[in-house]
């Protein structure tokens, strides 16, 4: 390969990091748009989850077509009642 076979390669590839880097952007999606849908999705598992028993909780959790946002209030719900054990009422 000579020299300016390099510089073309090289350039292509910088475009290409450039492009890959930008996708989010481009079609409107971006790290914190994502991150508080996930804030959000997980809030509402938690309010729908918050009245059922512990035991209720467990079973839920191992139920296998369950998003991640729901296990995540699922565990989030399960460490708070662990910590504070007589703040639980149902």
């Amino acid at each position: 390969m000579d020299l300016s076979n390099e510089i073309i390669i090289l350039i292509v590839i910088l475009v290409a990091a450039l492009l890959y880097s930008k996708r989010n952007k481009w079609f409107g999606v971006n790290s914190i748009e994502i991150t508080q849908k996930q804030t959000e999705a997980i809030a509402f598992y938690k309010r729908e989850f918050e009245n059922l028993s512990t035991k209720e909780l467990i079973r839920k959790d191992n139920e296998e077509k369950l998003a991640e946002e729901a296990r995540i209030a699922i565990d989030q719900l399960l460490n708070e009642r662990s910590a504070n054990p007589n703040n639980f009422m149902p």
